[in-house]
Formats: structure tokens, sequence, C-alpha cells
């Protein structure tokens, strides 16, 4: 069969491709979001509901909690992750397991809708949530906070977890981040794996609506790769599955006030890129290599990034020129079952006298349409609007420094912002900026205060961006 590449190598003028299910180039399944592991060990689940409901009866005890409301409506529940502000791609999730309802193990798997999306271990775990993971770029989404976990539902906060690491690729039986959210009706919902440092400043005892900021989405504790583990009690302690269907006994109507369905076929993103994304070993941040302008003779990469993508599903591409003809149109399906994240990639060479201006991609997939636009233009650097600052990370000044040093940065865009100070050891000493700033130049003062002398590391992150500088303490 001719590749993609060489098609595109020789169209000079609007063309439609013929072929169908034509090979990708790139891409595949996403295998980490599979991998799997017990999210709490039973030591450590026995101690949290332990401390949780420890924690209500005092709340109780104090009038901030009040006697569970029998006549409440139960669950309710509303999507718990979510993007941040800047993250404009079009779902930012899925979904790598639910409750396993076959107590047998190993290689007994009943999930809510009597199907198998679901896991246990030779040591009798059974999975007791639903893992809901961050997809693409996980790792570069966390660490630019890219992906928030908000409340399912209102309620008391009861406990709350933090400080721990959350780089975590195993199964070290280490803890976790989390919050506890105790509702109206008495349930509890627990909502584990976040990134250090991330949580909600509210504190145990407050209150916290449906959909308010929790955190971001980590992998602290028991976890491979950053996701979401969400597990809910009832009043009594007993372990409910939110999700309705004929496999769950634990629930009679669906906890959520719009629940998805089983298998939810979805684009996540469409993306342009300079060359191939690279993805190291787990813990290590993505580099996607995004590029949205484009010279004549340049090499554009093209990839598009998929949730629950199911065998036979057609995704129909097109590529429009900037006078909207059809410059080319090809498809492409799955024959593998079912793969919960998934990848594709196609590149062509851009001829030498292409039409300049905005091009747009379009997919349709499942009865959506979702476009990106890309530019052709002399120059394939894109320039800053007048007074517009890049993102720049400087060099902190005096370096080596004692006690103080001064640090500059500039934003390019109105984000949340994060410079975090860290040891030789990756961990951090010191958050000097976790804020919402709008963009401009800003300087931070770094107090070393009682800290050791040595070598310290300095990350700042802020919507795409994200910078890494060394600083000397000399002490």
């Amino acid at each position: 069969m001719i590749k993609f590449r060489i098609l595109f190598y020789v169209l000079i003028f609007p063309a439609i491709l013929s072929a169908q299910y034509l090979t990708p180039q790139f891409g595949g399944e996403y295998r980490e979001a599979s991998e799997t592991s017990d999210c709490l060990s039973d030591e450590q689940r026995a101690q949290y509901l332990k401390e949780c409901f420890e924690s209500i009866e005092e709340l109780k005890a104090r009038g901030i909690i009040k006697e569970a409301k029998t006549d409440a409506l139960a669950g309710s529940f509303i999507w718990p992750v979510v993007a941040s502000p800047g993250n404009s791609d079009f779902a930012v999730y899925g979904i790598s397991g639910f409750i396993d309802h076959d107590p047998a193990y190993p290689n007994h798997l009943l999930d809510y809708n009597g199907g198998t999306r679901t896991y246990d271990l030779d040591n009798g775990y059974n999975h007791k949530g639903t893992d809901i993971f961050t997809w693409p770029y996980p790792w570069l989404s966390m660490d630019n906070s890219s992906v928030r976990i908000v409340a399912a539902k209102a309620g008391v906060i009861t406990n709350k977890y933090d400080g721990y690491y959350d780089r975590s690729c195993g199964f070290g039986s280490d803890n976790w981040n989390a919050v506890y959210i105790r509702h109206d009706d008495g349930s509890v919902a627990w909502y584990g794996h976040m990134k250090k440092f991330s949580l909600t400043p509210k504190n145990v005892g407050e209150t916290v609506a449906a959909g308010e900021y929790l955190g971001v989405v980590g992998s602290s504790g028991n976890s491979t790769g950053p996701h979401l583990h969400l597990e809910v009690y009832d009043a009594g302690g007993n372990l409910i599955d939110p999700w309705q269907g004929p496999s769950n006994p634990s629930i009679t109507s669906s906890w959520w006030s719009d629940q998805k369905p089983y298998y939810e076929p979805e684009v996540n993103k469409i993306a342009t890129h300079s060359t191939w994304p690279v993805t190291p070993d787990c813990p290590g941040q993505e580099i996607p290599n995004f590029k949205d302008v484009f010279a004549p003779g340049e090499t554009l990469y093209l990839v598009f990034y998929y949730h629950d993508q199911l065998a036979g599903d057609q995704s129909v591409y097109t590529v429009r020129t900037p006078e909207n003809i059809i410059f080319a149109q090809w498809s492409h399906a799955i024959t593998e079952p079912y793969y919960a994240a998934s990848w594709w990639g196609w590149s062509w060479g851009i001829a030498s006298n292409p039409p300049l201006g905005t091009w747009k991609i379009q997919v349709s997939f499942h009865g959506n349409i979702y476009e990106k636009l890309f530019t052709v233009s002399n120059t394939s650097a894109v320039e800053n609007s007048p007074g517009q600052p890049e993102f720049l990370l400087k060099n902190n000044y005096p370096n080596p420094f004692n006690p103080s040093t001064v640090i500059n940065y500039n934003i390019p865009e109105a984000d949340n912002v994060r410079l975090i100070v860290y040891n030789v050891l990756g961990q951090p000493v010191d958050v000097l900026v976790n804020e919402y700033l709008a963009a401009g130049s800003y300087n931070t003062v770094f107090e070393a205060g009682d800290l050791p002398g040595g070598v310290y590391f300095y990350t700042l992150s802020s919507g795409r961006f994200c910078k890494t500088e060394k600083m000397i303490l000399a002490k």
C-alpha cells in the first residue's frame, strides 16, 4: 500500500485520497492507561476508612456535620474531571477501570455493565473504584496542572492528605494525596492520587460546592500514571458503585446526574507537530513537539487522539485549504475490539508553493465533527504581538547565592502559574508561586532560610509551558 506521506508529496493541487483505512505512520493503543495496581493496600484502606469515620464523628460533635438526611437524593454526581482554564482539548480523560463485582480472583472480572472493564490481582485485590486517567500527555498535563479534579457533589471535607510523592510508577504502598467529602445523605467520596501541593486550600470541616476545585490529577500512592481514583461509601461504610447496571447490586438507580454511556467514543485532541511526539519511560514528561505554523517545504506531523475507540468505528479525515477546498480526505478504523486510549498520526511534506493562510483539519467520528486549524506562511516562527511577552524563566540572580536570590519570569497568557523549588532528590522545598496570573513579567524572591547549602532546581509551569533551571546555595 502506498504510504500517506508519498501521496501528499505529489499533491500540489486539491485532490481527494480515495484509499480507505490508510495505514497510519504513528501511534496505536496508549498502553499505560491499561496498567493496574491496587490503588490502596488493604491496610491503607482500613486505616483511611477508620480515619474518615472518626473525622465525621468529630465534626458531628462540633456541629459542623449534621446527621444524614434520609430523604436526601443519593448520588446526583457531576463528572469530577475537567479541563483547567486555557486547556482547549475536546476531552481530557479516559476510563481505565470500574469496580470489580466478582469477588473471585485472579482474572474473574465483572464490571457494573456485565463486562470486563475492571481488574483484580493475584493478591486478592478486586478493584474498588472508578479510575479516570488523563489523556493525552498525562505527565505533561500533571506538571502544567492542565486537568482538574472537582467535587462530584456538595459536601464537607472530612479528610485531606497532601505532600506525598506524586510521580509513582508502581505499587510501593505509598500514601496518596487525596480529599474526602461527606455529603448530606451520609455518603462519602474519596478523590485519590492527586498531584502534591495542588489540593484545595480549604481545610477539614469546610464546605465545598458541586464542581468546586479539589486538586490536580496526579500519580501519588500506588499508581502507574496520573489518574483519579474515585471511591464511594454509603453512610454505613459500605462500598458503593455509582454506575447503574445489571451487574451492580449496590444501587438501584444511578448516582450520576447524567450517567455516561458504557463506551463513550470521542476525539480528545487534534494536534500538529514539528516531529512525532516523544513519550519517555514513566514518569518522564512527554515531549509533544507541538507546532501550529509551517513554512513551505517543511514537514507537517498530524496526530489524532481518542478515548473509547471501538472496532469498526470509522473516522473520516479532511484537510481543507484556506479557500475551504478539500485538499485531501481519507478514513481509518481499528480492527481490535477496544482501546481505552489511542493515537494515530500521518505526515506529509508541504509543497514549495502551497496556498498560504489558515488551513483546517476535520475529523468526523461518531456523529461529531472536530476541527483544528494550522497556518502555512513564509515563516514558521510565530511572532509575539507588540508588548506580548514570551514564556521565559531567567537564571536567578545572584547565583550562587546566600541567603536569598531573585527569580524573574515571563508569562505569555493568563493562566494558573506555579513556581516551585526542589532539592536534588526531586523533593519540593518551597512553593514560591501558586496562583492565577495575568500575562506579563514577574519576579519572586527565594529565601533559603535554614536550608543546607547545595544544588537546587526551580520549575515554572503555566498552561502549555514548563521549564526548569538550576541554582546553587553557597553556605
